[in-house]
């Protein structure tokens, strides 16, 4: 960062080295960078498997699920279920249009996705097809100005009552980086959960 800002604050930065949540932080906030220039990778991998997860248990393509998982990218990232849903049908009224019995466990869907990067680690070592994806999928709504709305990890300042730290919240994404960071009408209990990723992150940037 030090040898970035000696000649811009212009350029997108997109954070992938874990910690991002942490990195994505000190990038923006101790180098006084623009926040919407700092992109970290966060849960846009994470998300993608829940997609995928419901899109199995519903037998459908996953780009017709829109659901994120949010917060930290580890241990306290959560899945939004009060704003998921498969083309505008809630998932239980989709259950009905899909005309079979589906085990909607959200729990156990919740716990496999978040299970499933430390599934490949162990098995592989590393992690890298994922997040390679992922992160074409970021540098493809910038270079493009898609204008797509993807869930990112980005410094917040006030946005749900946070500041202080970076997590991922769904914001549009375009050239210019973070065009608009969203604030969806979470439920309460996914509000708890939101404010227990931030402080869980707070908790790590005040050893560092």
């Amino acid at each position: 960062m030090k040898n970035i800002t000696t000649y811009t604050k212009e350029a997108v930065i997109i954070t992938v080295t874990n910690p991002v949540d942490i990195v994505t932080y000190v990038a923006a906030e101790e180098f006084d960078y623009p926040r919407n220039k700092v992109i970290g990778t966060g849960t846009i991998v994470d998300s993608a498997r829940l997609m995928r997860i419901i899109g199995n248990k519903y037998n459908l393509d996953p780009k017709n699920v829109f659901a994120y998982m949010l917060g930290e990218h580890g241990t306290t990232s959560f899945a939004t279920w009060s704003i998921s849903n498969i083309c505008g049908y809630t998932l239980e009224d989709f259950i009905k249009v899909r005309g079979f019995n589906i085990n909607l466990d959200k729990d156990a869907i919740e716990e496999d996705t978040k299970k499933i990067g430390m599934e490949v680690w162990r098995k592989k070592g590393y992690t890298n097809h994922g997040i390679a994806a992922g992160v074409g999928r970021i540098v493809k709504a910038i270079s493009l100005d898609e204008k797509s709305i993807l869930p990112v990890s980005v410094l917040l300042k006030g946005e749900y009552g946070i500041e202080g730290v970076a997590l991922s919240v769904p914001c549009i994404v375009s050239e210019d980086g973070v065009e608009k960071l969203l604030e969806f009408s979470l439920s309460e209990e996914e509000m708890e959960k939101l404010r227990f990723s931030a402080k869980s992150l707070k908790e790590v940037i005040a050893e560092i």
